[in-house]
């Protein structure tokens, strides 16, 4: 109950202060991340805003990437920041959350359209609300405790390896880039197989290349190497990337794609089991 009426005060502050016109009075509620409360407001059955709630921190965060990328048409233009970090509000962007195929058009796309124009972060206290580093992002022990028998202790011991030496190698490098972080297809929007949208990012500092294999990763269709290595040329921006490196990530990747389908989406458990293992001999 506390949760609507803060909503529903924070829909009053938006009117009043004229930030969302009152003609704009439809609200629904939207499907949000397991910490968020997102939802619309419309008109005539049409939504035009998008009213998140979140913690101070990941609210912060998040308005941080899109003032930074305000910009890229395929993310969110911020309309709206709370003084107190409570909530953000961003117009509406049409598009379906259905992903239905065509992984190597669309990796290209997101490469074309969005990481290619990704921004240094630059040395500033401005970006203290992003402060999560890529190289920190993948917890190998909680994934080994969801996976359980899934995968075998070798597979453990393999991973965390080839984790170490991942590390070492973007320790040297000088620049990072301001990430979303949760670049996956459940946080695309399409227009048929057209990508139209990436919204609800997870900021973090890293490199270009880390979304690119989440996008990669984040569904079970078309896991090989030739359709990654199609999207990897398009690639203008960060680290020299070579195959052994892409690989790396990759097996990171999907050791952390298997634990979270057991989570959320068990039916594909099968199809990722059976990728990890190609990739695992290559």
């Amino acid at each position: 109950m506390a949760m609507f009426t803060a909503l529903a005060e924070i829909i009053e502050v938006l009117y009043a202060k004229n930030i969302v016109p009152r003609q704009y009075d439809e609200y629904r509620d939207l499907k949000g991340g397991t910490s968020s409360i997102i939802g619309v407001l419309g008109r005539d059955g049409k939504p035009a805003y998008v009213v998140k709630m979140n913690s101070p921190e990941q609210t912060a965060s998040e308005a941080m990437f899109l003032k930074t990328y305000r910009t890229i048409s395929f993310i969110p233009n911020l309309h709206y920041l709370d003084p107190s970090n409570r909530y953000l509000v961003y117009p509406f962007m049409p598009g379906r959350s259905e992903y239905k195929g065509g992984k190597a058009a669309l990796l290209a796309e997101l490469v074309d359209r969005v990481l290619n124009h990704y921004e240094r972060a630059p040395q500033s206290s401005g970006f203290e609300a992003i402060d999560k580093r890529e190289a920190s992002f993948w917890d190998l022990d909680w994934n080994r405790s969801v996976i359980g028998s899934h995968l075998s202790e070798a597979d453990f011991l393999f991973v965390t390896d080839v984790f170490e030496r991942r590390n070492r190698r973007v320790q040297v490098i000088d620049s990072e880039y301001v990430l979303h972080g949760d670049c996956g297809m459940h946080n695309f929007l399409f227009d048929g197989t057209t990508l139209t949208g990436v919204i609800d990012p997870l900021p973090i500092l890293g490199q270009p290349v880390f979304d690119l294999v989440y996008a990669f990763c984040s569904s079970p269709d078309d896991l090989d190497f030739p359709t990654l290595r199609s999207a990897l040329s398009r690639l203008r921006i960060g680290e020299h990337l070579t195959e052994q490196a892409v690989w790396e990530d990759v097996i990171i990747g999907l050791y952390s794609r298997v634990s979270s389908c057991i989570q959320h989406h068990p039916h594909d458990l099968p199809e990722y089991v059976q990728a990890w293992k190609r990739w695992r001999e290559i």
